[in-house]
């Protein structure tokens, strides 16, 4: 009995040895619409983000049918024959309200349809239910940027787009020649100030498709313990009730996804600089009216090179505990890839 008891010691000071901060504050966090307009109560909310959890939410329940978004295996030749299909059946529209109201629009869609060589069952399962249930879609896991362009509107005024990235959005479905062909939509993310009702010109867009992934799985065991994936560092900081914290070395944002286990996937996260973050959880517990007072300690009022050194993101879970988390991204080396220049003729009439 001794000799357990010893084992059990042994192992909490193991565990507590990985743990370089005090034990997350359990509590529910519940403010009033009035709070929200109070001075740096924003700034509050992210500290109790930081410095608290939850262990009242259930423990999660294990799904019978777990579809894992690494789990995607598709081959370099079924991607490339998907980036051909959307080469050829890409075009430039406006959105559909622009469209509709005939009002000069700020957004681009670019429309494709791909063969995604859904079988008999499933064809049949869209015919019935309007929808595909038995197949994860490789449209899912695209992605697309914006590599080069050249727009003109009707008053011959240059656009320029806000970001490289395009929003993704579903197509719908079409059955064509005894096929059911799945679409796709990329948007750009605004104009800034332009608008158009006549748009000329092209744009060149990458689209790439993942073929392989690698991933690491996290548990309250790997508190303090230091990994890489996509050739980016991290340190796992906390692992409590719905909280996970991790450390990005020497970056203020992350090249991987994260996927908590059995637990809907939904969760909410904040960042913050690691010295602030370090003051935040060395002075916990803290009401508003008592962070208020340590505002200008945090050195909150005046933050030099936020964008510099190491961050860490906090995730929280509202559904339930969490058990296991996944980092996860597409290995570079394995993507499929294609750059598409697109013509660009639109106009709203």
């Amino acid at each position: 009995m001794k000799q357990i008891l010893l084992l059990l010691i042994l192992g909490t000071i193991t565990a507590c040895q990985n743990k370089n901060y005090p034990d997350l504050i359990n509590k529910e966090s519940k403010f009033s619409d009035s709070d929200f307009t109070k001075e740096h109560f924003q700034e509050f909310l992210i500290y109790e983000d930081i410095t608290t959890k939850n262990s009242k939410l259930p423990k999660p329940k294990p799904s019978a049918k777990k579809q894992y978004p690494w789990m995607l295996s598709v081959s370099k030749e079924r991607t490339e024959e998907t980036l051909n299909q959307i080469e050829k059946s890409i075009i430039a529209i406006t959105d559909g309200a622009s469209d509709y109201n005939k009002e000069p629009s700020n957004s681009i869609n670019f429309s494709s349809l791909v063969d995604n060589f859904y079988t008999e069952q499933q064809l049949s399962e869209y015919r019935k239910n309007r929808s595909i249930t038995t197949q994860t879609s490789i449209l899912d896991y695209i992605k697309a940027t914006i590599k080069k362009y050249d727009l003109t509107n009707e008053k011959n005024e240059k656009i320029k787009l806000n970001g490289e990235v395009l929003g993704l959005g579903g197509g719908g479905f079409e059955e064509k020649n005894g096929k059911l062909l799945e679409g796709i939509v990329f948007q750009t993310l605004g104009m800034g100030d332009s608008k158009y009702l006549r748009l000329k010109g092209y744009v060149d867009i990458e689209v790439e498709i993942p073929v392989e992934y690698e991933k690491i799985e996290i548990t309250k065991s790997d508190i303090g313990d230091k990994f890489s994936i996509g050739g980016q560092k991290i340190q796992i900081l906390e692992f409590d009730a719905n909280a996970i914290h991790y450390k990005l070395f020497n970056s203020d944002s992350q090249n991987f996804s994260v996927y908590i286990d059995n637990c809907n996937g939904n969760y909410g996260s904040v960042q913050s600089p690691e010295n602030i973050y370090d003051k935040f959880r060395d002075n916990q517990g803290l009401d508003y009216a008592s962070f208020l007072k340590k505002y200008k300690e945090f050195g909150l009022d005046k933050m030099e090179n936020p964008n510099e050194g190491n961050f860490v993101s906090v995730l929280k879970s509202d559904d339930c505990q969490l058990e296991k988390v996944f980092f996860y991204c597409s290995i570079t080396s394995k993507l499929a890839k294609k750059t598409i220049r697109v013509p660009v003729n639109i106009q709203i009439k």
